[in-house]
């Protein structure tokens, strides 16, 4: 998975620069609760890591926005990935509720 984050203040230079991260998961077996938690971990500490790259640090809501830009990446970078197991952990849902939501109520009869 790849995170990346366009901003405003980087459109403006001549050659933008866009932070971003290859997260590589090749090594991992997602088809084990262990694989998929470590895939989680790493896409929240690349994400945390381009956001401090990305979000000007003010004092205090500077936190926030790259709390809000870590969401963000996380969110787009589990999505990617595409897999019930990672999604479930990341909204909190059982993987069996997120593909039974994939379909419309009279389909899963």
């Amino acid at each position: 998975a790849t995170l990346g984050l366009g901003a405003p203040g980087f459109a403006e230079s001549p050659t933008p620069v866009v932070p971003s991260a290859v997260v590589s998961y090749s090594d991992l077996d997602l088809s084990t609760s262990a694989g998929i938690h470590t895939l989680y971990e790493r896409i929240r500490i690349a994400a945390w890591q381009v956001c401090r790259q990305s979000v000007p640090v003010r004092h205090g809501p500077g936190a926030i926005e790259i709390l809000k830009c870590r969401d963000t990446l996380t969110d787009v970078a589990v999505g990617r990935v595409n897999k019930p197991a990672l999604t479930a952990l990341h909204t909190g849902k059982k993987p069996r509720e997120i593909t039974a939501s994939r379909y419309p109520p009279h389909a899963r009869q």
